[in-house]
């Protein structure tokens, strides 16, 4: 999806755990199609850094998101969770509870362009 977006002119702000990774990313979108993308280290767990990663992706976005596309989750085995019942929980946190939080942040700002 990021091909996509940047293929299109959108410059992206990618965040992920692995810095590293995301650096790679984003500097092969910046040569390969022109655009800027900003690698952002962020835990979608971790709750507490909801708010200021929001805020960091507004200033690079400089006040103006297009879109917002979520590409994060775990998926336990089923067998895992049968041995581990908080992989259950973490799966719940991260697939969902999660993304509703950065919804909740971020959706106001889109509603209000219309």
């Amino acid at each position: 999806m990021a091909h996509r977006l940047a293929a299109a002119g959108y410059d992206l702000i990618l965040a992920s755990r692995d810095r590293d990774e995301l650096e790679r990313h984003a500097c092969n979108l910046a040569i390969r199609f022109g655009v800027r993308a900003h690698p952002v280290a962020f835990d979608a767990r971790d709750f507490g850094s909801h708010d200021e990663f929001v805020e960091c992706a507004r200033s690079h976005a400089a006040g103006e998101m297009a879109g917002l596309f979520l590409a994060q989750g775990i998926m336990p085995e089923p067998e895992e969770i049968a041995e581990n019942p908080d992989l259950a929980q973490a799966a719940i946190e991260t697939n969902f509870s999660a993304a509703v939080s950065l919804v909740e942040r971020l959706g106001p700002g889109f509603e209000s362009r219309g």
